[in-house]
């Protein structure tokens, strides 16, 4: 066939293909279509490999070398709004990643080789199903793509729009990035719109943790390799004037590396809990007002060789009338198992709503072991002898020096979003802590 009268079939065909576009695995018409031009072709062919994919197989000469030339099949949900003659008769799918195309060119070239056989070898053309949710590939593996047929390397095309017709493009290593499809699912309490603080509004910690999925590339990735995490659904049970207790939110990640892959793919299956900072103001001995926030804890300590003389009060009730030792702290369950567990303090569940008050080697009263209290009042700590025995107030690792009051508090308004391997979660380090505690 001459190489015009081809293009014309070619271009038939792939208008025939993008009418009827199906999905997945489900390609009850798109099968059979190539299944009987392949056997046309006087090709011998193995339907129902990975459920609707086949493998065509043309032999030529003596040679056992061999090459497979590989094209997909499936379509996109997606609604097509073109008017031309051959768009979509299947509404909401789609051939908008040019899956037609390639099996048409696959179609293209098992032609041409049949009626022009100069080679040496065979020629294996793989029609893969279920490009697009990543599942095809393997299911053409489990059914033994690669053990019933002794293939020695494998080729194909992508498409790509925008590039000049008739050139092609490659390079050596890779090209495409691999893909990993995600599911978040949450579960809140749903409730009126109303009383919002009645519920927990999974709309708002969905945004939140959208949010922070775009950080993922820009701030854990090295700025020299290449990855993608894009959110492509949000949806929600809730309607106008009621809040949803569920929310999905699903996307995909995609990297041209496997370590940049695991990243990724950790960072996304990550546990989240929300947390607020503590919120330290102080006044110095020269009555000026210091605020600053700490994640961790709040660290009141000497600043001579001079124990510390403080007063302790929560809210409107004194918890320590008189503390004479080298500081204390106040800690948030998140850095309850920092500076806090070495001075012998609690431990605190990430979502218990407290905070932990422990002193740092403890004078008098000498057998002090601190306070647990919750995180709704200020906790007021006060230097009862400035001049001879001055301290300094530490918010995580900012210091004010000569402080005279200090006023802790957790600051609700703010919330930061505290990610954790979920193989490794925190939440599981802080249990083992405290049983080692309890057994030690």
């Amino acid at each position: 066939m001459h190489t015009k009268n081809l293009e014309k079939q070619l271009q038939k065909w792939r208008h025939d293909f993008h009418t009827c576009p199906e999905l997945n695995f489900d390609l009850e018409i798109t099968s059979p279509k190539v299944e009987k031009l392949l056997n046309d072709f006087g090709y011998e062919v193995h339907s129902g490999i990975g459920k609707t994919g086949m493998v065509g197989i043309l032999k030529n000469g003596s040679s056992k070398k061999s090459i497979g030339i590989r094209a997909d099949m499936d379509a996109l949900p997606v609604e097509e709004v073109n008017e031309f003659k051959y768009k979509s008769q299947h509404p909401g799918k789609m051939h908008a990643c040019g899956h037609d195309g390639h099996t048409v060119m696959a179609l293209g070239a098992a032609k041409h080789l049949a009626e022009n056989p100069n080679f040496d070898g065979t020629v294996y053309f793989i029609f893969q199903p279920d490009e697009e949710k990543t599942q095809g590939a393997q299911a053409m593996i489990d059914d033994g793509l690669f053990t019933k047929f002794n293939i020695d390397e494998v080729f194909a095309f992508h498409n790509l729009p925008g590039m000049k017709t008739g050139s092609f493009a490659s390079r050596a290593g890779t090209i495409t990035a691999s893909e990993s499809l995600f599911k978040i699912e949450l579960w809140g309490q749903g409730g009126h719109s109303a009383l919002p603080h009645m519920g927990v509004d999974t709309i708002t910690v969905g945004s939140q943790i959208i949010n922070s999925l775009q950080s993922i590339v820009s701030r854990k990735l090295n700025p020299a390799v290449n990855g993608v995490v894009s959110v492509t659904g949000f949806s929600a049970d809730g309607t106008e004037n009621v809040l949803p207790g569920y929310a999905l939110i699903t996307g995909d990640s995609r990297s041209l590396s496997p370590e940049s892959n695991k990243i990724i793919e950790n960072l996304i299956k990550a546990k989240m809990i929300i947390i607020s900072p503590l919120e330290m103001s102080v006044k110095n001995n020269k009555n000026q007002n210091k605020k600053y926030l700490a994640i961790n804890e709040v660290s009141i300590l000497r600043q001579s060789r001079q124990a510390a003389s403080l007063s302790i009060n929560y809210g409107s009730k004194q918890i320590i009338k008189r503390l004479v030792s080298d500081g204390v702290l106040v800690s948030t369950p998140a850095g309850s198992t920092a500076y806090n567990l070495s001075v012998h303090g609690p431990i605190l569940s990430l979502n218990s709503k407290k905070l932990s008050i422990s002193p740092i080697s403890p004078f008098r009263p000498r057998r002090w072991k601190g306070k647990i209290v919750g995180d709704k009042s200020k906790i007021i700590i006060k230097n009862l002898n400035p001049k001879k025995r001055p301290i300094s107030a530490v918010a995580d690792n900012i210091e004010v020096r000569n402080a005279k009051n200090i006023i802790i508090k957790t600051n609700q308004k703010i919330r930061f979003n505290l990610l954790y391997d979920q193989n490794k979660s925190l939440q599981k380090k802080i249990k083992i802590e405290q049983l080692r505690r309890e057994t030690s």
